[in-house]
């Protein structure tokens, strides 16, 4: 028992994201060591919180303490990158507290963490090197602060996953500030307020917007799905959304279009004609019933993921529209589809025996060379 908890005492200390700091190495064998400045200022902020392996509320945990990343800079010494994912950080992070004085940080990830439902505190605008600011998934709750809009250098900053709500006014300065964005995620934040217009002043260099259940109301931009470098978009859950495709004259570049849980009208034909680059397809929970309405979708050459699951599908799966080369993930769970899936054909991992209900005829199908997971579950 003594030799295991030296044992586990000694993989604490050197596994701990707080461990020694200032003998960590840059990212390069040859760099200075991280400047004491800084390591005193990270061991503080560590000082000044919890250290905890449960998460609040009914959110599940991860892991045990760790850190994914400490980047310091390989001339000054000073501390460009800190990654404390999922590090059981458990406390309120104070206006007047130590992770402020970390001044040169260019990428901070503080996701997975438990910071007791308080306030994003208005001292994160004074990081004016950030490039990557990810708070997601850490109990912050109230009125995003207005000073996140000096950020003006970031690439990417997801807030998602918290009780958040964003004020109009505080996203039209993000928007004029941060030109050189790239990625915005905005997952279940409160964005009731905003106009969806104003959308169409993001960064042109975006690539990936995620708004889903984002309490978004009114019409969704049009001009959206022209933007040139927009791969990502995903609107889910917002059923106060309505969206016009472009009708003529138009393809877009995204690469995945997620509209589950939404009321959005579409013409699936249209869409599959105009998004020929979709290679992650989500329509989850979308009021689908008629198996004609999937005939289009065996167009989509390039689609990888296709989610179809708690639509209202009857019959038998008709698999022949489904057999796209490409794809790896198939969910059609939570249907009425018929029929029994009994068993791999003659050993052959490339097809299903698909038997009726009504007759013991066997059904040889043939299935995409590359599928990984299909999910058939709570059918008939």
């Amino acid at each position: 028992m003594v030799w295991f908890s030296r044992l586990y005492l000694f993989l604490f200390l050197f596994y701990s994201p707080f461990y020694l700091l200032s003998s960590l190495p840059t990212t390069s064998p040859t760099s200075p060591f991280c400047h004491p400045d800084d390591t005193s200022a990270l061991l503080q902020f560590k000082n000044s919180l919890s250290i905890s392996k449960l998460y609040c509320g009914d959110a599940k945990w991860y892991r045990l303490l760790q850190v994914d990343g400490v980047t310091c800079d390989d001339i000054t010494g000073h501390m460009i990158g800190l990654n404390l994912t999922a590090s059981g950080l458990n406390g309120i992070i104070q206006s007047n507290g130590s992770l402020f004085r970390l001044a040169h940080l260019k990428s901070l990830v503080l996701s997975q963490n438990n910071f007791n439902c308080s306030q994003i505190s208005s001292e994160f605008g004074r990081f004016e090197n950030m490039m990557h600011l990810d708070l997601s998934y850490s109990n912050f709750s109230g009125q995003v602060a207005p000073e996140i809009s000096y950020l003006s250098k970031l690439h990417t900053i997801d807030l998602s996953w918290n009780d958040l709500r964003l004020e109009a006014s505080t996203l039209k300065r993000i928007i004029e500030n941060t030109t050189n964005l790239t990625e915005l995620s905005l997952f279940e934040l409160d964005l009731s307020s905003i106009a969806l217009i104003s959308l169409m002043n993001l960064s042109s260099s975006l690539t990936s917007l995620d708004l889903s259940y984002s309490r978004l109301q009114g019409k969704f931009p049009e001009g959206m799905f022209r933007r040139p470098n927009l791969q990502v978009l995903n609107l889910n859950g917002n059923t106060n959304l309505s969206i016009s495709f472009p009708k003529y004259n138009w393809s877009s570049p995204l690469k995945q279009l997620s509209l589950s849980s939404t009321n959005i009208p579409i013409d699936l034909p249209h869409l599959v004609k105009c998004f020929q680059n979709l290679n992650a397809l989500f329509l989850r929970n979308f009021h689908f019933t008629r198996l004609n309405d999937l005939l289009p979708l065996s167009n989509l050459t390039k689609i990888t993921h296709l989610e179809l699951s708690f639509n209202n599908f009857s019959g038998q799966i008709p698999w022949n529209s489904l057999n796209l080369e490409r794809l790896i993930f198939l969910g059609l769970s939570n249907n009425t589809f018929v029929g029994h899936l009994s068993e791999i054909c003659k050993n052959n991992s490339t097809k299903l025996c698909f038997s009726s209900n009504s007759s013991n005829e066997q059904l040889e199908v043939s299935l995409p060379l590359y599928l990984e997971r299909l999910y058939l579950h709570d059918n008939n």
